[in-house]
């Protein structure tokens, strides 16, 4: 009872979330429901990032962009086209891949190169991955309670967890879950067709800590991760932890989300998270589940 006690004690308290949490994951949920064009230059501009801080950094050769290659099979994407598989995350997905690899690119492209595919997909450690970034990123949505099954935004104002101070981490808190992924991906021996079952379990684990106890920051989560054996990252990537962490943190400083906290203090609460509330028109096209 004594020692009952005294982990209830550790616990963060179950709350709303603050108006800059509440604005920051409505920023989020926004960016993912923003279908990814070509026709934008925003959108074609991060695609542009990603392609050559990739390839910039395999053994510096530096590749021409096409929108179309077989090129993008190397970063993980299932298609030459990648916005065939973005579809599940919106330009969020986009948002987090650029800022992992960018933050800790020997750590992102050591997990991209090593997961490259085999002949025999039923039976090889195979897991494409900035298709798996994409699913990462609805799997955080979905952990906040942020989005519903079918990818719908729902309004969370009043919805209490332990662990909304992660929201303006995302960029972090994304980071350190695809490490996390990677290494029960090892731990499972999972294979392409086991991807679920795996994404499962990460998600099981996280929410545990995350929502059952709490977590005030990213590295405050990891720890917590770490002593229940489930941040056994693979060594062999000689993972600078914090620096990974800090670097990431740095760049959402930057990013959408701390511009729209930045920006309450002018705008109401209401105009923000208008665009995705549940009521009316301004609704946005649902985030569709990869098929």
């Amino acid at each position: 009872m004594a020692c009952c006690l005294k982990q209830q004690r550790r616990r963060q308290a179950l709350r709303k979330p603050t108006d800059g949490e509440n604005a920051a994951i409505a920023a989020l949920v926004a960016r993912a429901n923003t279908p990814f064009s070509h026709e934008n230059p925003e959108h074609l501009e991060l695609l542009k990032k990603l392609w050559r801080t990739f390839h910039d950094n395999v053994r510096g050769i530096k590749k021409p962009f096409a929108a179309k290659s077989p090129e993008w099979l190397k970063i993980g994407f299932q298609s030459t086209d990648p916005t065939s598989d973005i579809r599940g995350g919106g330009v969020l997905a986009i948002d987090n891949m650029l800022a992992f690899i960018v933050a800790s690119p020997d750590v992102a492209i050591g997990m991209a190169e090593s997961r490259e595919a085999t002949a025999d997909l039923a039976t090889a450690q195979y897991m494409p991955w900035a298709t798996a970034g994409v699913n990462l990123t609805r799997l955080l949505l979905e952990m906040f309670g942020a989005v519903g099954a079918d990818g719908r935004a729902i309004d969370v104002t009043s919805h209490k967890l332990r662990c909304w101070p992660l929201v303006l981490e995302f960029d972090a808190l994304y980071a350190l879950s695809f490490r996390m992924l990677d290494s029960t991906f090892d731990e499972q021996h999972g294979t392409y067709l086991s991807f679920p079952h795996v994404k499962a379990t990460v998600r099981e684990r996280l929410e545990r800590v995350a929502k059952r106890i709490g977590a005030t920051s990213v590295d405050h989560l990891e720890s917590l991760l770490r002593r229940r054996h489930w941040a056994n990252f693979r060594n062999s990537f000689a993972l600078p932890d914090r620096d990974a962490i800090d670097a990431a943190r740095r760049l959402a400083l930057r990013s959408h989300v701390n511009s729209v906290v930045s920006t309450l203090q002018m705008t109401k609460l209401a105009d923000i998270t208008s665009p995705i509330c549940e009521d009316g028109d301004q609704k946005p096209p649902p985030i569709r589940a990869k098929k």
